[in-house]
């Protein structure tokens, strides 16, 4: 289980699995050139 955290606010943007937590954050922050996402994140394991 890992949890995906914003490095700045600390806010926890998504908890789960691997994969549920990458693919929550793809259909949220959806993309075509390049990554985007409000903040740079941070992985962690639980």
């Amino acid at each position: 289980m890992i949890a995906i955290i914003g490095k700045e606010t600390k806010k926890v943007y998504v908890k789960g699995d691997q994969a549920y937590c990458f693919r929550t954050l793809h259909e949220k922050y959806p993309y075509k050139n390049g990554i985007v996402y409000p903040e740079p994140l941070l992985v962690v394991n639980l």
